[in-house]
């Protein structure tokens, strides 16, 4: 089979097994990269492990763009060992797809099973988390309702950026402070907040003109989007004159929210749940991150 046919193909299985839109985008756009870059044969059983081996090499030491050919390459920034890892997992999931519908020969099997093609190491960085007042800073320098909610939604509820977007009118209990969500890779979950996002929420939707679909909105009145969160984050923070956590500034707070459910005393699993982790691995990150606890429980185990 053609390796593009191959790729449309995977594309709806993947779609009838629900992934999400969002993460169904990522894989084309990641397999696009191996596609773009490749040359030679066009057919699945044409690939072979030392090309695999070459292309990740060439990820990990060059600067490729989507559109870039085979064995050519762009200075500037290069790819993060993270992002090289997605598309290592990407890859992945297609091969283990092409070897259920049998278009692999026995060799081409083991090129991941086996690990013969070695999986990108990305070394573990400490997730920075928001202090107490340059969160208060950021709150103060809220000039529109809009902003507020959005900031204290996110604090109090551990949301991913993208999820605070997809919250709809119609999946909303306000007096519960509740609401039905699509998480990530389109499964329902449920987000919670508490009673100061309560009132920013009321306060916004006061001056809001709709009272249906996205909760939400843009200036534009459609749905706010995951850019124009991480804008109104730098707004604020220009207006506070304070500096953002780096990396990802607004992720930041799902790991301050974390943070302070293990200092609240409250279990991983149950931390899992309110972060929306469909595995307690994903959720150990996030305890590896926060020693607190760990510091407490050696406390009594050696006291003084």
């Amino acid at each position: 089979m053609q390796i593009e046919a191959a790729m449309e193909q995977f594309a709806q299985h993947s779609q009838l097994r629900g992934v999400g839109p969002r993460t169904l985008g990522e894989y084309r756009k990641r397999l696009a990269r191996w596609v773009k870059w490749r040359a030679g044969g066009e057919q699945i059983e044409d690939v072979s492990l030392t090309e695999l081996r070459e292309f990740f090499s060439y990820l990990s030491e060059r600067t490729p763009y989507a559109g870039a050919a085979q064995r050519t390459a762009q200075t500037g920034r290069r790819l993060s060992a993270s992002y090289i890892l997605t598309i290592y997992q990407t890859m992945r999931i297609f091969w283990y797809w092409c070897e259920g519908e049998g278009l692999l020969t026995p060799e081409q099997i083991t090129f991941f099973r086996k690990r013969r093609v070695p999986s990108p190491r990305v070394e573990e960085q400490i997730r920075p988390t928001y202090d107490d007042q340059v969160f208060a800073a950021l709150l103060d320098a809220c000039e529109q309702p809009r902003d507020r909610a959005v900031l204290l939604l996110l604090a109090e509820s551990g949301a991913r950026v993208a999820e605070l977007c997809s919250v709809e009118w119609e999946n909303t209990d306000f007096e519960r402070r509740e609401s039905k969500i699509r998480g990530k890779g389109g499964r329902w979950r449920w987000l919670f907040w508490g009673e100061q996002a309560a009132a920013a929420l009321a306060g916004y939707l006061a001056t809001a003109e709709h009272t249906s679909g996205p909760l939400i909105r843009s200036e534009q009145g459609g749905g706010i989007t995951t850019n124009c969160v991480r804008l109104i984050f730098r707004r604020l923070a220009d207006r506070a004159g304070v500096e953002l956590p780096a990396g990802a500034p607004v992720h930041a707070l799902r790991h301050t929210f974390a943070h302070k459910v293990l200092d609240a005393g409250i279990d991983g699993l149950h931390l899992s749940q309110l972060l929306g982790h469909t595995t307690l691995r994903m959720t150990l990150r996030y305890t590896r991150e926060h020693p607190s606890r760990l510091r407490d429980i050696h406390g009594r185990i050696f006291k003084p």
